[in-house]
């Protein structure tokens, strides 16, 4: 398999040198092929959200299409400038996305079978309202004589996931159930803030 373009074929015939032949340079071989591809690039469109929407729960659906008459490699989506996420498909291209109560893009980036990419981006303004978070234990001022806690959370109904850190360290992450969750974090020596 390749992809369209122009590429470089390199043929050897004793990749284990059992022959013993002392110049190497005869036993392989080199070639410049040309792949011929698709040069029109694919269509994709945003099905759901629309743009200018203003979703009032956090989950917000996502349904995508995209069409190539090469055939569609694959298809991804992402919200404002994160990480490339492939999407369900074949097509319609689908996900639910939880997005943070405010104003949001999301763009979905379509690849062919030769390459070619095209994107599509929608706006939304997500009208939810923010999540709670009460630290219930361990208190401000606590003194622990462990190398770890158990940080006991309540939360608001809506929330689905809930993290704590110790000194602006990694978040360690946990579903919260009945709104409430504990979270296992390890602690450094001194004094400590926990978020």
């Amino acid at each position: 398999q390749a992809a369209a373009g122009t590429h470089q074929l390199r043929i050897v015939a004793d990749p284990d040198r059992e022959t013993g032949d002392a110049e190497r340079g005869n036993n392989e071989a080199m070639k410049t092929v040309s792949v011929p591809g698709d040069d029109a690039t694919p269509t994709v469109s945003i099905r759901a959200p629309a743009d200018g929407d203003t979703p009032t729960e956090i989950r917000v659906p996502l349904t995508a299409e995209a069409t190539d008459d090469g055939g569609i490699a694959r298809v991804e989506a992402r919200v404002d400038a994160g990480l490339w996420t492939p999407l369900a498909g074949p097509g319609p291209w689908e996900a639910a996305l939880l997005l943070q109560p405010g104003p949001h893009g999301i763009t979905v980036r379509a690849t062919d079978m030769s390459g070619n990419q095209v994107e599509s981006t929608v706006r939304v303004t997500v009208g939810a309202a923010a999540p709670t978070v009460e630290i219930l234990a361990p208190g401000a001022g606590a003194a622990l004589d462990a190398r770890t806690a158990s940080v006991r959370v309540r939360t608001s109904p809506e929330a689905v996931l809930v993290a704590a850190r110790v000194n602006n360290g990694p978040w360690t992450a946990a579903r919260p159930e009945k709104g409430e969750a504990e979270i296992p974090v390890a602690l450094s020596f001194g004094v400590v803030t926990l978020e």
